[in-house]
């Protein structure tokens, strides 16, 4: 009996992610010597205007501030403990993000900001 299997892979709209795990899928499925059909579906008016529907503006980035993206949490234990010169400033968040903002002591803004439905 034969039966095909389906493997349904949602991304954070983008298409550099999108394209990138369809290649990590890709070559998985090469490396076991699958056949494949793989079919990408982008939704560019997705991509296009996700600050506006999850809500990322003002409130989470500002102008002329260092924004550090990925594993906000193990970065920003490791840059509270070692750099005495950060003040925490802010604390915002929704359903999508979590941003953390801190004040150097020469004034310059840094901002932890967490994707939730990403990392």
């Amino acid at each position: 009996m034969n039966h095909d299997e389906t493997l349904l892979v949602k991304v954070t709209p983008g298409q550099d992610y999108l394209y990138h795990y369809a290649g990590v899928i890709r070559h998985c499925l090469h490396q076991q010597n699958r056949v494949s059909l793989l079919k990408i579906y982008r939704y560019p008016h997705i991509e296009d205007t996700i600050d506006q529907w999850t809500m990322l503006d003002h409130q989470f980035i500002t102008q002329d501030a260092v924004i550090i993206m990925g594993d906000v949490d193990e970065a920003e234990l490791y840059l509270t403990t070692h750099l005495n010169n950060l003040s925490p400033f802010r604390k915002s968040e929704n359903e999508y993000y979590t941003a953390t903002r801190y004040r150097t002591s020469s004034g310059h803004m840094i901002i932890f900001l967490g994707v939730k439905y990403s990392f």
